[in-house]
């Protein structure tokens, strides 16, 4: 199924009620982002999960999104958290007494760039790293049933959110709407960059055949990414870059980290908003992913979209 045979979704959050929860994520995330800059404690490895280092610091922001969470989206009326495991979906569900009873699905990331983050906090000089915290709402595990989400990003300390209207999407920068065909028209130069990127995976060789017919076909200038998916993307969003291609899910766990749904939840309602294309690496749709699932992602502008699908195609297999 492609991008144009998907189905409808089920099922929407009223708008009034999405406004409300996309406002009350921006400032959960950026609090968390905050409290995050100002970890003191001893930052130390704690695991492997899904081919992903996690650590200290991963702990202290999984305790930081709990508690703004309880606190900020506690206030929404008719809402209630009552499960939070790490690395696995989140719930929210009305109280039993109101109208609002129903479950929401969160999908979270607490720390997308927990390397860049480390490293900032252990370095002797002071900056910011180049990383995020992101949470989206869904009415289902279903990325198709995505409703609202909000992004954080480190290094630009700003807050990106969008929702769900309709069948479209609304993405904002702060309290500013993004207007589709500014980013869609806006690049600086006329030389297609984009990102293939391959971190904490050791297929390289695949990695570069990719790159290689990029750059051999279509004439573009081919980049690595910045070890946080999220803000990969967040850079073709600002137009820093027109493509973000991530084949790490077509290689399975013999080829180390992958894309996980849950790290791009958010970003991906942002770039909609955005007037982006969205699909997965076979040019099937998003939508059919959950966010426990690995996905070979691509986000393009428009204009190139079909030619990054169409290179690779015969590069790669569904197996």
């Amino acid at each position: 199924m492609n991008e144009r045979d998907r189905p409808q979704e089920t099922g929407q959050i009223e708008y009034k009620d999405a406004l409300r929860i996309m406002d009350q994520l921006g400032k959960v995330v950026k609090k968390t982002g905050e409290d995050i800059l100002e970890f003191r404690e001893e930052i130390k490895d704690t695991g492997i999960f899904h081919g992903h280092e996690t650590s200290s610091v991963d702990v202290f922001a999984r305790a930081r999104v709990i508690h703004h969470l309880d606190t900020l989206l506690g206030e929404i009326e008719g809402v209630r958290r009552f499960e939070l495991n790490p690395y696995e979906i989140v719930y929210l569900q009305g109280h039993p007494n109101h109208k609002s009873n129903k479950r929401y699905f969160l999908i979270i990331d607490e720390l997308d760039g927990t390397t860049n983050t480390k490293r900032a906090l252990a370095s002797k000089l002071n900056y910011r790293p180049q990383a995020a915290v992101s949470i989206a709402i869904s009415l289902t595990e279903k990325l198709a049933d995505l409703q609202v989400g909000a992004l954080y990003e480190f290094h630009t300390d700003e807050v990106y959110s969008a929702m769900k209207v309709g069948e479209n999407f609304l993405a904002y920068r702060g309290s500013q709407q993004i207007r589709p065909w500014e980013i869609e028209e806006t690049r600086g130069d006329s030389a297609p960059r984009v990102l293939v990127v391959g971190y904490s995976n050791n297929k390289r060789a695949e990695k570069a055949q990719i790159e290689e017919a990029l750059v051999k076909d279509c004439s573009f200038r081919v980049y690595d990414g910045c070890r946080a998916s999220s803000v990969d993307i967040m850079n073709v969003i600002n137009g820093q870059y027109d493509a973000y291609i991530d084949p790490r899910a077509l290689w399975g766990s013999q080829g180390g980290a992958m894309l996980e749904a849950y790290d791009i939840g958010a970003v991906i309602l942002i770039a909609l908003g955005t007037g982006l294309k969205v699909s997965d690496i076979h040019n099937q749709w998003w939508g059919n992913y959950t966010g426990d699932d690995q996905i070979p992602l691509v986000v393009a502008r428009t204009a190139i979209h079909q030619k990054i699908i169409e290179t690779i195609q015969p590069l790669i297999s569904k197996d």
